[in-house]
């Protein structure tokens, strides 16, 4: 799951209570291990595209590592 909202991220899934924390991209960006009823699945929360300064292209890369590696 891709959260495209840093603000969303924070203050609901980047807390103790929502999943394990797995890994880290860029030294920057939290990867969680998140468990629902039936499974769980792996999450990642970014800025929404319309934040001002963007990187296109840096964000590529993040989500495809995110996708490739979880």
């Amino acid at each position: 799951m891709i959260v495209f909202s840093s603000r969303l991220w924070e203050h609901f899934f980047n807390k103790a209570g929502w999943g394990n924390h797995v890994g880290r991209i860029n030294s920057r960006w939290n990867v969680r291990n998140l468990d629902y009823l039936g499974g769980n699945c792996k999450a990642i929360g970014l800025h929404h595209p319309s934040t001002r300064g963007f990187n296109i292209p840096e964000f590529q890369n993040v989500v495809s590592e995110f996708l490739r590696n979880y």
